[in-house]
């Protein structure tokens, strides 16, 4: 049974207005906080660290090592104690990452302008690596089976499992 396989280009449009959006309202969002309360660009630039540290990188590091250890199968077995597990690990990695930051920037702030800043800056991170990275990839593979068809999104990605299709 041949299918086709192809993406509507409202779709494609809207993945790239998404990508774009997720990408330069933090930005504008940094300049704004900026220029209309005098909020320093480190605290933005601290917030662009402090997320992709914490929860990517060590939360990240704790996720493999419990979800592919010996409790691995437990945890995932079970939807309840996965849940548990996903919202706990992100709570305490994303929530001490804003205590170690505000604790190290404490002494150099001058008020809620710098809290803004943080603020744009973390919340802006995580827009552009999960959001924005999503709908780039989803474009570009979009646009790769509406040109070229399943072949072209097998090439990149590698090929689709029968039971998939």
């Amino acid at each position: 049974m041949e299918m086709n396989w192809s993406v509507a280009p409202q779709a494609i449009l809207d993945m790239g207005l998404v990508g774009v959006f997720t990408v330069c309202l933090p930005l504008g969002l940094g300049l704004l906080f900026r220029t209309r309360t005098g909020g320093r660009r480190r605290f933005f630039l601290m917030g662009c660290v402090v997320f992709p540290l914490f929860a990517l990188g060590l939360e990240g590091a704790v996720n493999r090592s419990v979800l592919y250890g010996p409790l691995g199968s437990t945890v995932t077995g079970n939807v309840w104690l996965y849940a548990l597990f996903g919202g706990t690990m992100a709570g305490i990695f994303e929530e001490c990452g804003r205590w170690a930051a505000f604790r190290l920037t404490r002494r150099w702030s001058r008020g809620p302008e710098d809290a803004l800043m943080y603020g744009a800056g973390h919340g802006g991170i995580e827009a552009v690596l999960l959001a924005g990275t999503a709908m780039f990839n989803n474009l570009a593979l979009s646009i790769a089976l509406n040109r070229s068809g399943l072949e072209a999104v097998e090439a990149m990605m590698g090929p689709i499992p029968e039971s998939s299709l």
